[in-house]
């Protein structure tokens, strides 16, 4: 969650975020968690920034689009690592 951020920083950047993840609820993405929301913005977001301020890192919370964040989860599911599929579970399927 903090790979690129201090403990500080992301300490006083939670409350922005939570706000966010409550305007995605009210627009219906109940499914959406913190966690997924600091994956994308520290792994796609924040990836190449230098050093910024808080008041920056607010901004870029306070300016996620729904759209962004969903292309990122869709990037990420297609290129997820499938060796660990239980071939076993498949009669769940049939």
């Amino acid at each position: 969650m903090t790979n690129k951020l201090k403990w500080r920083e992301a300490f006083l950047l939670r409350h922005s975020l939570k706000r966010k993840l409550k305007e995605f609820h009210r627009a219906g993405y109940l499914n959406v968690v913190e966690t997924e929301m600091w994956d994308y913005l520290i792994e796609k977001k924040w990836k190449s920034s230098s050093d910024k301020t808080i008041t920056e890192y607010k901004n870029d919370i306070k300016n996620i689009v729904i759209n962004d964040f969903f292309d990122y989860q869709q990037l990420k599911a297609q290129v997820k690592n499938v060796d660990s599929f239980d071939f076993g579970d498949i009669q769940d399927l049939l």
